[in-house]
């Protein structure tokens, strides 16, 4: 429609290794559920802006196989047009476990550390209260090494996502057009290029490996 068509655009993708969670925070910004795939791509006016909102699959101790997912993660991207305004990862308030840790070195092989720029983690509290999850956020030392990945930016959500929705919605809309650089989106090319740095790296370590596998072939037929 005409209004929808002059509403501010947000392209947004939700990271994590709980699809659960990811789905409970995908309803709560849209205000609406929906049945999933392995890909979720929604749409939806929330808060004066047009949302695009991208579920990308846990890319770590998944079934999918290595060319699965850099196939979904590129659709992730692609389907942004122009690019990624921000990528919020989902995390459980409380110690890091091993599946959140890897699917952060996933995200971080995969789309290169240029992803912290548009990254904000949003703390889900599905125990105890508001105040204790703040506390422990700014009080763990797992928790302050991951936010100093992205700058800091993050935001706690109520322990029911339900609750009060427009209250919790518009902070992090805020929190995406006023800390994250919106101008500079993650583009389709910064993609790409993150790929063949990913080809690099994995060629240069082989070689390197060649070269010291040479080398000690050569120095036990000098002991010879």
């Amino acid at each position: 429609s005409e209004r929808a068509s002059s509403l501010p655009e947000l392209n947004l993708v939700l990271c994590g290794s709980d699809g659960a969670l990811k789905a409970s925070v995908s309803d709560l910004l849209l205000g609406q559920r929906e049945q999933r795939s392995v890909c979720v791509i929604r749409k939806g006016e929330v808060c004066g802006h047009l949302i695009t909102l991208v579920e990308m699959p846990a890319l770590y101790n998944t079934q999918l196989s290595e060319q699965e997912v850099m196939r979904l993660t590129l659709h992730c991207v692609s389907t942004c047009d122009p690019g990624v305004h921000a990528f919020l990862f989902i995390v459980p308030v409380g110690p890091l476990t091993d599946e959140v840790k890897a699917e952060i070195q996933m995200i971080q092989r995969i789309f290169s550390s240029r992803v912290n720029d548009h990254t904000i983690i949003l703390f889900t509290n599905p125990y105890g209260t508001d105040k204790a999850a703040a506390r422990f956020v700014e009080q763990s030392s797992e928790t302050e090494q991951l936010l100093s990945m992205c700058g800091g930016r993050y935001i706690i959500l109520k322990k029911s996502l339900a609750h009060d929705r427009p209250k919790q919605v518009l902070p992090l809309l805020n929190q995406i057009k006023e800390k994250v650089n919106v101008e500079n989106l993650y583009s389709l090319l910064m993609y790409v290029e993150a790929q063949k740095d990913g080809v690099r790296l994995e060629l240069e370590s082989r070689l390197a490996e060649m070269e010291k596998t040479i080398q000690q072939l050569k120095t036990k037929q000098l002991q010879t």
